[in-house]
């Protein structure tokens, strides 16, 4: 858990795809002031796709700009967009990171959500 929260923040008005591992993991969205709004695992799919072209860009109703429209704290998904990006930051850790360790990422996303209880999920 300590090296997800210990790895530096990457905030989402500064992001771009290439921001972001193209590599499986972890990932944490927040709110600047530190509220954990989602959090998970990506399976095969890349943490710069989960988290910049899914929980940014995307419209689909599992991601947080639809969860943030839903929930009332945005009127719209453009609106949720811009929200994230002025107000959101996120922290990576790489699949990579955890084999390293021999920490199994179903059990590492399980403790990171029971431990950071994020707003929103799937």
């Amino acid at each position: 858990m300590k090296q997800i929260l210990g790895s530096p923040a990457i905030v989402f008005k500064d992001m771009t795809p290439s921001s972001l591992p193209r590599t499986p993991g972890l990932y944490l969205i927040s709110s600047l002031n530190g509220e954990a709004l989602r959090a998970g695992k990506t399976g095969r799919q890349s943490l710069s796709d989960r988290v910049y072209r899914n929980h940014l860009m995307g419209s689909q109703s599992g991601n947080l700009p639809a969860q943030l429209v839903r929930a009332g704290r945005c009127r719209g998904l453009d609106e949720a967009k811009t929200w994230i990006r002025q107000n959101c930051e996120v922290r990576c850790l790489p699949q990579w990171q955890l084999d390293e360790h021999g920490i199994d990422m179903r059990w590492a996303e399980h403790f990171l959500l029971s431990v950071t209880r994020p707003v929103f999920s799937d």
